[in-house]
């Protein structure tokens, strides 16, 4: 008698082969690329594992839109399809009206775009949120606010409702982790800022919310604001920034000014800075 075949079994092997395969070739090809992320040839098996699970989710549970779908995970982080920042790519996997072949070319090439304009702001934004970090302000989440803005823009994304509809949506996985919910606020509307202006009173802020919020939470929430349009959205669980998660375990209780984060965060624009002038 034949022994009983595992099927299931055999699409795990077949599948750990091609994960083994996939992370040799992103550490061969990618080589000059794993500084700038920044992250090391050891943390792409596990991006690789990660980013395969979620392309047979997604449907892609072989061949050429697995490999697309593992790649793009890996130029814009695990979490892509959810991240705002990435909807040029989003769009373009859920268009029906292109065949399959089609839209993992034009999405692969969105990305590679998306990841190059990326490195290119990183160190300007890295030294936005150095600043950030170093600065001393009373008013809770304030400079945090201030930096969102200036690194949502530098992003694209200038138009005020579009920034706070990018910081409500961070905001919110924010206080998730903290399995907190997150603070409610009102939208102005064009006839609340005509009542503001009539009776000669400041607009509210979006920060007002984070008055009787406790310091360490505004702390934790602001850096993880910060971190997310930098780093994408689901940053604190992508394998390939397993040293950056490192980093934010061991900062969590220390004041913004000695943080280890500060440092971190200054060795990658430097990285990224020397490699732009070919060091």
């Amino acid at each position: 008698m034949l022994p009983n075949i595992d099927l299931p079994a055999m699409d795990r092997v077949a599948r750990d082969q091609a994960n083994r395969r996939m992370a040799e070739y992103l550490c061969d090809v990618m080589a000059a690329v794993l500084p700038r992320v920044p992250t090391a040839p050891e943390c792409v098996p596990r991006l690789v594992e990660v980013a395969g699970d979620a392309a047979c989710a997604a449907g892609y549970e072989g061949g050429r839109g697995y490999s697309a779908y593992i790649l793009i995970s890996f130029l814009l982080g695990p979490g892509w399809e959810r991240d705002p920042s990435t909807h040029a790519v989003t769009q373009v996997m859920a268009d029906p009206g292109m065949d399959i072949d089609t839209r993992l070319d034009l999405a692969l090439n969105r990305a590679i775009l998306l990841r190059t304009d990326l490195e290119a702001l990183m160190p300007r934004m890295l030294a936005r949120i150095e600043s950030a970090l170093a600065a001393h302000d009373a008013v809770p989440m304030e400079r945090e606010w201030q930096a969102f803005q200036e690194l949502a823009s530098m992003r694209g994304v200038a138009q005020d409702e579009r920034v706070l509809d990018l910081l409500e949506r961070y905001e919110s996985d924010a206080f998730g982790l903290q399995r907190l919910s997150p603070p409610k606020r009102k939208r102005l509307t064009a006839s609340d800022r005509r009542t503001y202006e009539h009776i000669n009173w400041p607009l509210p802020q979006p920060t007002d919310v984070y008055r009787n919020v406790p310091p360490q939470i505004c702390r934790q929430v602001g850096r993880h604001l910060l971190l997310a349009l930098v780093y994408g959205r689901d940053y604190h669980v992508n394998p390939l920034l397993w040293p950056l998660q490192q980093v934010m375990d061991r900062s969590q209780a220390t004041a913004w000014q000695a943080s280890p984060l500060q440092a971190y965060l200054q060795r990658h624009r430097q990285v990224l800075t020397e490699l732009s002038h070919g060091r």
